[in-house]
């Protein structure tokens, strides 16, 4: 590979000293060092040795728009060189490795015109258009009382945030112009501890606002922030000291006042500025890599220790007869929506096989506690079924919370489904069951069932996996990203489209419903609690399973989701979503990349899924279900009403759902 670069002039003097300037154009990859070699002596500069500075004509004859700190040039001490010796050979390095080296005239100057041609140098330069070596010390050692004093200018910037957790961490978030100066330290300070922010490991993003304001035309992530989980900061004062460190050596301190805010708080301040955040390139790829640095360690960190308190505290209320020996649990997480409690009980209720299984309910919404107390007590005397009700004291998290409820669960068969799913089938409980005790164990592990709109669309019919493939511009070059993503089988499909139906292998099963042989649930240790929220703990558990021996499969079951429609989405969700992506990727991303991408996923459990037929176990044909004008899911509530009747469920005489596209989703 080459590329392109300049020797302006290499400069020795008789007092031991070699100056050299120039330019090279190292967009792709940084510069790491500089060979000079003569007859009889050599000198290696690395990157502290080299200084750097900005060459607008070197930057209009590459065609680059942004002004950049193109220009190089060193300074350093030497062996004398023979007075015979007028050539030398200069070898550039880039950081992978790439060299180039060419023949270049040594020019000799004595020691006060060495120094006067050095100095007029870098005193013409502005300290903005100037980057200094690390060390620069040497430079008066060489140069004598005539060195410039070298004091860079720091960029203009403004730290805009910063929030402070005892048990949580620390948060900032500002802006800073490196474009010429690169960031290269920000330092926390409070009442005996300091926390170390590396610029590299900071996130950044675009800052239109303070482009406009700095007048700068050229394109640059002036916005930065980074967060750092930790125990036990002694915050008796909000006041804190910051420093900020260029790699020039620029240093600025200031003292700020800090927000205290609580753990949950500063969890969710981090995920909305992370949601918040606008980038050069591809939006959805950069936001998973600016937490890839470091920021996505620290939030999983912090809100593990979260939902670990939360879930330390489970408050569990008993409802039913509890007579009989039962087969199942169905076990349901809800969020911000208490209605969803009433609706499901009256839809599962009265169906064939029901009376096998128990219902195990837990909240993640501490402020519903009181109405879900009173409707379960209800639930249970209408409808004649076990329910325990769980509450938990704050947002725990799908997979916590779920794992919670299995502790709880009082069978060996856990059926986790989510809120706004109901049965397509009355007898869809018997069916279970049968499916459980007839087919071998290995196929009843854990398994999914074909899931539809309400539309009667197909949205699940197993799942597998795929990858978002992109390039985002970072430091001039152009940066190739590989993110993985699940994909449904069958998505938006025709429901009687026999091929994702069929009862097979699969890499992954929605945890809108998952049966599990409890056992095995708990011997892949449950859902992964590091995931914020909800979202990818699903298909972790799967790839578990089928790490351990065990394939996930699609059983013909077939269940409404009323996809999102179950619970409240926070508004920390998009942050979170970003996060969790991370997460999977790097627990998963090698292993899944490239074997087990697309639909034919190469892996010995999954070969043989497209040639596995669906087991005849009684079920109605699928499209005899379909084409029904409609079905309906609830065909009377005997006008059973909550006591506030906030909910008004009483009030309906049925909710449908038709199989016809465009069809009202409820009619009163």
């Amino acid at each position: 590979m080459n590329f392109r670069y300049k020797i302006d002039c290499v400069l020795t003097s008789g007092a031991g000293a070699l100056f050299l300037a120039g330019w090279v154009d190292d967009r792709s990859f940084p510069l790491r060092e500089v060979r000079i070699n003569g007859a009889k002596w050599s000198k290696s500069l690395d990157s502290q040795h080299l200084g750097r500075s900005r060459r607008p004509d070197v930057d209009a004859s590459l065609g680059v728009k942004e002004s950049r700190l193109s220009g190089i040039w060193a300074l350093a001490s030497l062996e004398a060189v023979s007075a015979d010796e007028d050539v030398c050979s200069v070898e550039f390095v880039l950081s992978d490795g790439t060299a180039t080296s060419s023949e270049v005239k040594l020019e000799r100057r004595s020691a006060n015109a060495f120094r006067d041609q050095v100095v007029g140098f870098l005193t013409v330069l502005k300290p903005v258009d100037l980057l200094i070596p690390t060390d620069p010390a040497y430079l008066e050692q060489i140069l004598g009382p005539a060195a410039p004093a070298f004091k860079p200018a720091f960029p203009k910037h403004n730290l805009e945030s910063i929030v402070i957790a005892a048990d949580g961490g620390v948060f900032i978030a500002g802006w800073i112009d490196d474009s010429a100066d690169e960031l290269d330290q920000v330092l926390v300070s409070g009442n005996g501890w300091q926390i170390v922010f590396m610029g590299a490991a900071l996130g950044r993003n675009c800052r239109d606002d303070v482009q406009s304001s700095l007048g700068i035309c050229s394109k640059h992530p002036f916005g930065y922030w980074g967060f750092a989980s930790t125990k036990g900061l002694e915050c008796a004062s909000n006041r804190c000291v910051i420093e900020v460190r260029m790699q020039s050596g620029a240093r600025q301190r200031l003292v700020a006042s800090a927000r205290v805010p609580a753990q949950i708080e500063l969890r969710n301040l981090i995920l909305l500025h992370l949601s918040s955040c606008r980038y050069m390139g591809n939006p959805q790829l950069d936001s998973v890599a600016s937490v890839a640095k470091s920021i996505g360690t620290h939030i999983v960190d912090l809100n593990l220790r979260i939902t670990h308190g939360i879930v330390s505290q489970p408050h569990v209320e008993r409802f039913g007869s509890r007579q009989g020996v039962r087969k199942g649990s169905i076990i349901v997480c809800l969020y911000g929506k208490p209605e969803y409690l009433f609706v499901q009980n009256a839809l599962f209720s009265g169906g064939a096989g029901i009376e096998d299984y128990e219902l195990v309910y837990v909240s993640n919404s501490p402020e519903l506690a009181e109405r879900l107390l009173r409707e379960a007590r209800i639930l249970s005397l209408t409808y004649n079924l076990d329910l325990t009700l769980i509450l938990l004291p704050g947002n725990a998290g799908f997979g916590a919370a779920n794992n919670v409820a299995v502790k709880f669960a009082g069978t060996n068969r856990v059926l986790i489904v989510n809120p706004d799913v109901f049965p397509l089938d009355d007898d869809w409980a018997a069916k279970h069951t049968r499916l459980v005790e007839q087919l071998p164990l290995d196929q009843t592990h854990i398994f999914g069932a074909p899931l539809y709109y309400c539309d009667g669309s197909l949205m699940h019919g197993g799942m597998y996996f795929d990858a978002d493939v992109g390039v985002s511009l970072e430091a001039s070059a152009f940066k190739r990203k590989t993110f993985l993503r699940v994909e449904h089988y069958g998505k938006g499909a025709p429901p009687s489209t026999d091929r994702f139906l069929r009862c097979r292998p699969v890499p992954a099963v929605t945890g809108a419903f998952m049966s599990f042989n409890r056992d095995w649930f708990e011997k892949l240790g449950g859902f992964a609690e590091e995931y914020v929220f909800g979202h990818y703990e699903d298909a972790d558990l799967c790839l578990k399973s089928l790490e351990a021996g065990v394939a996930p499969w699609i059983h013909d079951l077939k269940l409404w989701h009323l996809e999102s429609r179950g619970s409240t989405p926070p508004p920390t969700l998009e942050g979170a979503l970003t996060v969790n992506r991370w997460l999977f990727n790097r627990r998963w991303g090698p292993k899944v990349i490239p074997e087990m991408l697309g639909k034919s996923p190469r892996h010995p459990l999954l070969e043989n899924q497209s040639e596995i037929m669906a087991l005849d176990i009684g079920r109605e044909s699928s499209e005899a279900q379909v084409e029904r004008h409609s079905v309906r899911l609830v065909r009377s509530l005997g006008g059973a009403r909550t006591p506030d009747g906030d909910l008004g469920i009483g009030q309906y005489q049925e909710i449908v759902f038709s199989a016809d596209p465009g069809s009202s989703v409820a009619s009163a």
